[in-house]
């Protein structure tokens, strides 16, 4: 999590960048209260969303 240096939501889905990769992650097939805490994390890191 600390690599994270860019998040961006795109058609529901989670997008995350490092210097070096982007990860994308489906949150349609993720389990909603696994969803809550995932955003809840994202949302404290001090990164760019777009």
């Amino acid at each position: 999590m600390t690599d994270i240096n860019q998040t961006r939501k795109f058609s529901g889905d989670y997008i995350l960048k490092t210097e070096k990769k982007e990860l994308t992650i489906n949150t349609q097939i993720i389990d909603p209260i696994s969803l809550a805490k995932l955003t809840y994390e994202l949302e404290k890191l001090d990164v760019e969303w777009k």
